[in-house]
């Protein structure tokens, strides 16, 4: 999907000059599992998904589940993203959520700030827009 569309985009250039410009959209996601007793099946608990593209990330989603706030587990996957996107040269992550949300303490306790606030974002909630640095 990525490629026909890059390569619809930017017209007869190619992926690989798209990469070399640094305009080249690479999706991630990390997924963390919980062993389940029965019949040893790993259970999918938590999910962190963006993208990377000139140098800066984007945290598009970053879910847990209920059962498992609380335990490490999204730390554990915003680390992950966090250094995967060090890996690949990336300056700075942001991220949009809703600012009512208790997500907002959650990612300042780990280093992010507030860059921006929206009053009228998707269905006319007020957003914030967070970043964290990665390098300066």
């Amino acid at each position: 999907w990525w490629e026909s569309d890059h390569a619809r985009l930017y017209g007869r250039e190619t992926i690989e000059s798209a990469k070399a410009k640094g305009i080249y959209r690479q999706k991630f996601a990390f997924t963390a599992y919980s062993e389940s007793s029965e019949d040893s099946i790993d259970v999918p608990i938590g999910v962190g998904v963006g993208s990377i593209s000139m140098n800066f990330g984007y945290l598009q989603e970053l879910i847990v589940a209920e059962s498992y706030r609380g335990r490490g587990v999204g730390a554990s996957l915003l680390k992950q993203v966090e250094n995967f996107c060090v890996e690949h040269g990336v300056r700075s992550i942001a991220l949009r959520t809703d600012k009512s949300s208790g997500a907002i303490t959650f990612y300042e306790h780990h280093g992010w700030e507030i860059e921006h606030e929206s009053v009228d974002w998707f269905g006319g909630h007020a957003c914030v827009q967070m970043r964290r640095w990665l390098t300066r």
